[in-house]
């Protein structure tokens, strides 16, 4: 590994100021920290539900809506992260 910052430090810090940096760094913790909280409470409610298709209509919709936003916040979970890695 050669030493020096990575190669995208320098277009970053040409592009942002190191406060306006840090603002976003913090911007993206903070999205990624209520994506995960979001997760884990939705990961909670699925784990409680029963592990067939749901005994009425409302629980089996329930159940589809609970895992298409598992499946949607894994992506953004998926995104913040990436972004957070390219800014640090």
């Amino acid at each position: 590994m050669a030493g020096g910052p990575p190669p995208f430090a320098a277009e970053a810090g040409a592009s942002m100021s190191l406060a306006a940096l840090m603002e976003r760094t913090r911007q993206l913790d903070d999205g990624l920290m209520g994506c995960c909280r979001e997760r884990d409470a939705l990961e909670a409610e699925l784990g409680k539900m029963s592990k067939g298709a749901g005994r009425t209509m409302a629980e089996r919709r329930r159940k589809g809506e609970v895992e298409a936003r598992l499946a949607q916040l894994a992506k953004e979970i998926s995104a913040l992260r990436l972004e957070l890695k390219r800014l640090r």
